[in-house]
């Protein structure tokens, strides 16, 4: 299983004597990464994984084109086994140490997904898992304690393909691969800007759309190195690399569609760093600001301190009433990270790379079967054990239950997600009698989703259908186009005139409107004249809308937002139990009657143009000072802001003037 590259490759710099500004480089990608998780500044620190990428791409392929000018040759097992001892030990402790915490922590929704997560890892699929379950930058993802290992798994799949090019044919000529990579480099590229636009969490978390990032540091290592550069055009290409990083740790922010485009700048900045310091002779400035002995030892212990940061933070706000954290109390969990991590560095971490545990290379891959197999099995003990509920309380579990839809669980609305083709040729899921002429077309994002159980009931009581054209994320307003990362994106505007058509086609009468709109209408963004234009455009296009309804004989109804909690409820009235405190944690009438009235507002022009408003609040309040949370026994809300079953049938008396013949 060896290969022999070309001996043309000696044109290049391939020794690997050891580079402090690298690990210098770690120092300050590991940084913006805590910052960035901890909330204490830099927006667009999570672009300190991409620096990551490039920093492994150039290491790992100088690696192996070292081995390849050797005697022996590239040997892809020497390559793996250098792998399995710097990723897997440090890994297998942090993730045996998140179980253990999960066990006292965690409400067994959240041990049973973490046990997923933990199974995932040890496939080396943790990406996978994390991109059909969440995105990275929404609330409940910040709850998961293993969500920083996805960039691990596109490391590890990288790891496990990478090596094979090597291995294609029994030699190499230089120019050739760097022609292979430069096209898998382009291809990768062209992915992650198409799919950060049409599907952005597939592009964030999978390896194809971010393998680029790594074949760039693989194409420095294999760039020609058989000519020097002046000592001022070094320092510019370097101080213009560090500008180009720090600029995007800086401005980004969970807005920036990414990686896409915006994740070239910060690592095109690493490259320029990487090469700008990879010349003999006197060091450029930055250089020497890498290697200051402080920022090289954050960065020699950058592996264990990106590994323990995540689940401490995570664990320290879950019990937490808001899930906030006070900034000093987020400065104090970095230093217990910082000193957990050199302990890791210590007596895990190096003793492994030096060889000193299991020094034969058969005993390293026993250990790389079988800690993944170890992993697999408590993560796999977690599932099938439902979370371990026995620790809780009935109390407890009452409020905790996934698989239960009147406790707040996921319902049963895949269904109801329909795609742009679907709607094109009227083919919506239907609720009531089948085959019954149809009484009403619901029309929203996932807030119409919720309201099936209650329309279920409604039509099948009156004889009738009730149509479901929904889809996550995606507004029910003509000409606009939906942003969200689950929504329609750039097909929304076509999708609104498709549900348009599919209403004067069949003669539907009644269109209920039904959608989250303060995402829509950006309450809670910063208040600029911006924001007021887009606002004041978005409620003409709403009323817009009304009138072609009204144009096609069909009468429109628009279902204000239900009452927004300021915190999940089902943790937050199963952590009430645990501590004995009051669990009035719902929203009240003062907060939620603010909202509103900005509500009204934005909502005045469709009523002005004949759209009947159906208020919400009366059921949730009624003569409370909080918003009502449960129902004889049942809770009526599954997170923050969409309503369980329980709770959509609660609003049956309002949909009623629907059916009135």
């Amino acid at each position: 299983m060896k290969s022999v590259v070309n001996s043309d490759i000696v044109d290049r710099q391939t020794s690997l004597i050891y580079r402090p500004d690298i690990d210098g480089l770690r120092a300050v990608a590991v940084l913006a990464v805590l910052l960035f998780h901890a909330q204490l500044g830099l927006s667009g620190g999570f672009a300190g994984v991409d620096v990551f990428f490039v920093i492994s791409g150039f290491l790992i392929t100088s690696l192996i084109l070292k081995d390849a000018e050797s005697a022996g040759g590239f040997s892809i097992l020497k390559f793996w086994e250098r792998r399995i001892r710097r990723i897997l030990p440090a890994l297998t402790v942090v993730i045996v140490a998140t179980v253990i915490g999960g066990w006292f922590i965690l409400l067994p929704s959240h041990f049973l997904d973490l046990g997923k997560s933990v199974l995932a890892q040890a496939v080396f699929a943790g990406n996978f898992f994390f991109w059909l379950s969440s995105g990275y930058f929404a609330g409940p993802a910040a709850l998961k304690p293993l969500l920083h290992t996805w960039s691990l798994a596109v490391e590890e799949q990288f790891y496990l393909f990478f090596p094979l090019l090597f291995l294609f044919k029994s030699k190499w000529k230089i120019s050739s691969l760097r022609w292979v990579v430069g096209l898998l480099a382009i291809a990768s590229l062209c992915l992650s800007i198409t799919q950060t636009r049409s599907a952005p969490d597939a592009a964030f978390y999978l390896m194809p759309s971010r393998a680029w990032e790594l074949f760039g540091g693989a194409l420095l290592a294999m760039a020609p190195r058989n000519h020097n550069i002046p000592q001022w055009t070094r320092e510019v290409l370097g101080w213009i690399g560090f500008l180009e990083v720090g600029t995007a740790f800086w401005f980004y922010n969970e807005n920036t569609p990414f990686p896409g485009l915006p994740a070239v700048l910060p690592c095109m900045g690493t490259l320029m760093m990487i090469y700008a310091n990879g010349f003999a002779g006197q060091p450029s400035t930055l250089s020497r600001m890498l290697s200051l002995r402080p920022v090289v030892f954050l960065g020699a212990i950058s592996y264990s301190l990106y590994l323990w940061h995540w689940p401490i933070l995570v664990y320290a706000k879950y019990w937490q009433d808001s899930n906030i954290l006070r900034w000093y109390c987020r400065v104090g969990l970095l230093v217990l990270s910082l000193v957990l991590a050199t302990l890791s560095w210590m007596f895990v971490e190096k003793p492994f790379r030096t060889r000193r545990v299991f020094p034969l290379r058969w005993k390293i891959f026993t250990f790389g079967l079988v800690s993944p197999a170890c992993c697999a099995l408590l993560g796999a003990t977690l599932v099938i054990n439902h979370g371990m509920p026995s620790r809780y309380p009935e109390a407890v579990l009452r409020y905790d239950a996934p698989e239960s839809n009147d406790n707040g669980g996921p319902d049963a609305s895949n269904h109801l997600n329909c795609s742009l083709d679907d709607a094109k040729q009227g083919k919506f899921p239907r609720a009531g009698k089948p085959g019954a002429p149809v009484q009403c077309l619901v029309w929203g994002d996932s807030h119409s989703m919720v309201l099936f159980p209650v329309f279920d009931k409604l039509a099948d009581d009156s004889f009738s259908t009730v149509e479901f054209a929904t889809h996550a994320a995606t507004c029910p307003i003509l000409d606009y186009e939906s942003t969200g990362s689950a929504s329609l994106k750039d097909t929304s505007k076509i999708w609104s005139e498709a549900v348009i058509e599919n209403v004067r086609r069949k003669g539907i009468t009644n269109v209920l409107l039904a959608a989250n709109w303060p995402l829509y209408f950006g309450y809670k963004k910063a208040d600029t004249a911006e924001k007021v234009r887009a606002t004041k455009e978005l409620a003409d296009k709403l009323a817009t809308t009304v009138i072609s309804l009204h144009r096609i004989g069909a009468k429109v109804w628009i279902l204000k937002t239900v009452p927004f909690q300021p915190v999940d409820v089902r943790m937050a009235l199963a952590k009430a139990v645990l501590k004995g405190s009051s669990a009035d944690v719902g929203v009240t009438r003062a907060n939620y009657t603010d909202a509103s009235r900005l509500e009204d507002e934005n909502l005045a022009p469709a009523v002005l143009n004949g759209a009947v408003i159906l208020n919400p609040s009366p059921f949730f309040f009624d003569n409370r000072e909080r918003c009502l949370l449960e129902s004889s026994g049942s809770l009526l809300y599954r997170d923050n802001n969409h309503l369980s079953p329980s709770g959509a049938m609660l609003l049956s008396q309002l949909f009623l003037p629907i059916f009135t013949k």
